[in-house]
């Protein structure tokens, strides 16, 4: 959820984070207040791929332009046809939009999915849009008592705690500056918990993922250097970590790899158990093989591009004697880890050169020699540089 202040021209964002990003694309549910929208603004103008919009515009009757209030529902959490607009609301006190969604999967306690998106401008008074509010929720727990209802949006500076006793409010972190403004609430305890990420375009409420970004500085000089000042990323310090796992594979600020081979040797022992379990009911030849290769391979193998070139001669002996293991229980020889790296090395570089529309296809075709058809090494650079924060701040 979010204060967006104009939906129409950070679609593009929108779109780019629900394709991309699992935290967008698996959301049950994207709720945004002050979308802007009018009547002028056709429905093709705001929508996603594989989610159901439904919006409510702000009318005439509140006296102003701009709020808005849009909600997406996520299609493989909740069928189209399940999705209605149950109740709707605009004043100049209090926009309102409650939306009943019958999920493919709920738990037993609950019949149906109530979401009512609320906004408060700052001018509004507080206690009449508390009144306003209160009555659609008893209206709606009327109609569908055993019904999970969840209540989001922008309050500003109305507080309905007083006016909600039995529903719990599950946003922590500060939503725009120092202050918590966008609030959510639930008819059950523990089901929730608020998890800042980074606002859309340049919309003004602060939604950082300060959680999920680590900074991970690598600093090979011989002297011992002052450690470098902190990442802020909009007053929130960013951690400094030692090392961090992504997309399965350990990075730390070394880059020797000693904290990825652990986890290595360790899921592959596991692995040539089962191996061993399976020759043992009668099991040989192919099939053992294709055990390996689906099963155990592709563990010990995992991410090899990225560390088989500078692995520590000690850690890479421990990986060479899982091999051996491994040819032992299936009777044949196995290639060793700097061969099985070498050889997927040349296939992703070979794919990149020959894929024209590759990201890297130029970066690699300018470190091509002109003497030979050798690639030269890339140049390192000294200074600092964000890139680390930055992929690892999506993981």
């Amino acid at each position: 959820m979010e204060n967006v202040r104009s939906l129409p021209n950070k679609m593009d964002e929108l779109v780019a984070l629900t394709r991309h990003q699992r935290e967008y694309s698996e959301c049950s549910l994207l709720l945004f207040t002050e979308t802007w929208l009018t009547v002028l603004t056709l429905d093709t103008a705001a929508q996603l791929e594989g989610f159901t919009f439904l919006r409510a515009d702000r009318s005439k009757m509140s006296g102003k332009k701009g709020g808005g209030l849009a909600v997406f529902v996520n299609n493989r959490w909740c069928n189209p046809g399940h999705t209605t607009v149950k109740e709707q609301h605009c004043s100049k006190d209090i926009e309102l939009l409650a939306v009943s969604v019958r999920p493919h999967y709920l738990p037993r306690e609950f019949t149906y999915a109530l979401a009512v998106i609320v906004y408060i401008s700052p001018s509004a008074n507080a206690d009449a849009a508390c009144d306003v509010l209160l009555s659609a929720v008893s209206r709606l727990q009327i109609q569908h008592p055993d019904a999970l209802l969840l209540i989001s949006g922008d309050f500003n500076h109305a507080s309905p705690s007083s006016s909600l006793p039995k529903f719990t409010q599950y946003i922590t972190c500060h939503t725009r500056d120092n202050k918590t403004l966008d609030l959510f609430y639930a008819n059950t305890k523990g089901a929730y918990h608020s998890l800042p990420l980074p606002p859309l375009g340049r919309a003004d409420h602060n939604l950082i993922n300060t959680n999920k970004t680590k900074e991970l500085v690598v600093d090979l000089r011989r002297r011992n250097n002052p450690p470098p000042a902190p990442v802020n990323i909009l007053g929130t310090v960013v951690n400094v970590v030692k090392s961090f796992k992504y997309l399965g594979v350990h990075l730390n600020n070394n880059l020797d790899w000693t904290h990825n081979t652990d986890p290595l040797v360790k899921k592959g022992n596991s692995r040539l158990f089962l191996l061993r379990r399976l020759r043992s009911f009668g099991r040989q030849g192919p099939l053992l093989r294709t055990f390996y290769d689906s099963v155990v391979g592709s563990a010990i193998f995992h991410g090899i591009v990225c560390w088989s070139s500078s692995i520590m001669v000690r850690d890479r002996r421990r990986m060479d004697r899982l091999v051996r293991r491994a040819s032992s229980v299936l009777g044949c020889p196995l290639d060793s880890v700097e061969i099985v790296g070498n050889g997927r090395m040349m296939v992703k570089l070979s794919s990149m050169l020959n894929n024209t529309s590759h990201p890297l296809q130029d970066t690699l075709t300018a470190l091509g020699s002109s003497f030979s058809e050798r690639l030269l090494h890339p140049c390192c650079v000294k200074e600092r540089s964000l890139a680390i924060v930055n992929s690892l701040s999506s993981y």
